[in-house]
């Protein structure tokens, strides 16, 4: 009498390993690619709310400000206290940093830029429309705020 034998057999074993690591060599440089650029993603969106949240402050506690610098992977909110437009010692509140691989690539139309709201309205205090383009080092995204202040995520 002969038992049929239940199981996979080694060749079957070694077929579908070597299946799965081909999918998963495939799968992966996408995946890392996908990261990169949700972080770019994630940093727009917190630069965006970050000078949100410079304007609104400056509706109800006086002048705030932000510098940027092109090649830098961070910035500076700051509270213009003598009204100057310009950073001056004593006057940071917060140097924010972006995600790991991301930073300020092109400031338009100068680097360093500094752009400033002032209350009541707040008026943004910039010469023309701004654009800061934030980097990965595959893709590009652009924030721009123009002289009313309104800021716009490209």
């Amino acid at each position: 009498m002969s038992k049929a034998m239940n199981g996979f057999t080694l060749i079957e074993l070694i077929v579908v390993t070597g299946i799965i690591l081909l999918l998963s060599a495939i799968a992966l440089p996408n995946f890392n690619a996908g990261e990169k650029n949700m972080a770019l993603e994630r940093s727009t969106a917190e630069l965006v709310q970050d000078l949100s949240r410079a304007r609104e402050m400056a509706m109800s506690a006086g002048a705030y400000g932000m510098k940027f610098e092109t090649n830098a992977s961070d910035y500076i909110l700051f509270a213009d206290l003598n009204n100057d437009q310009v950073l001056d010692s004593g006057e940071i509140v917060e140097t924010i940093s972006m995600e790991e691989g991301i930073k300020i690539s092109v400031l338009s139309p100068v680097s360093p830029l500094i752009i400033t709201f002032t209350p009541p309205d707040p008026t943004v205090n910039i010469n023309s429309t701004t654009t800061i383009t934030l980097t990965n080092n595959s893709q590009n995204k652009n924030i721009r705020i123009n002289k009313a202040g309104l800021i716009y995520d490209e």
